[in-house]
């Protein structure tokens, strides 16, 4: 009879943890966190995309903020609505929990995130060959003619954004180990102590 009541209670928490992830994956949009170091800089922040698991384009960048901090303290934010998102070439895709960029692809691809599209100013930009952007990462708060840029070259293929779990996610995982424990007490309370 224990081990019946035992069996009804993992079940009705599968179905419970079920619901929640659920709940929480309703949206096929997709949130992905950026927290890209370039020389003494950074990229942190967030792009949503539209859900697309393979190679990304323009299109599929629906929400982003972005904070530029550059040389000097010098920052900038990038938000959807006030910049712009330029994706060229075929080296930038997505999976469940990162987006990648190929540093050693095409020599057209890049991916751009910018205020004033080709402006030289307030923008971030991963790109496998020297043209619209450097070579590699840049992250430029100001303009790309002062001491607020940072620019680091960059090879292969380099995770530059990934997923943070949802709090549902993080529900069921507690959930999960809450279950384990309480299993582990009900064991080791189950066996009977042995006589010396």
């Amino acid at each position: 009879m224990q081990s019946g009541l035992r069996g009804r209670a993992i079940a009705a928490a599968a179905v419970f943890g079920a619901a929640l992830v659920g709940a929480g994956s309703a949206s096929a949009n997709i949130v992905y966190t950026v927290d890209q170091a370039i020389g003494v800089g950074s990229v942190t922040g967030t792009l949503e995309t539209d859900g697309l698991i393979g190679t990304l384009g323009t299109g599929d960048f629906v929400h982003w903020n972005l904070l530029l901090t550059g040389g000097g303290g010098v920052t900038y934010n990038l938000v959807d609505g006030d910049s712009s998102v330029l994706v060229s070439g075929s080296d930038l895709s997505a999976t469940a929990t990162d987006i990648v960029f190929n540093f050693s692809g095409d020599a057209s691809s890049y991916f751009l995130v910018q205020h004033t599209l080709f402006s030289g100013m307030n923008y971030w930009c991963n790109a496998a060959a020297l043209g619209t952007c450097y070579q590699g990462k840049s992250d430029v708060p100001g303009s790309i003619f002062d001491a607020s840029a940072q620019v680091e070259p960059a090879v292969g293929l380099q995770v530059i954004a990934s997923t943070v779990p949802e709090p549902a996610t993080w529900a069921l995982m507690l959930l999960g180990f809450a279950g384990m424990g309480f299993a582990a007490i009900r064991r080791v309370k189950a066996v009977p102590a042995r006589a010396i």
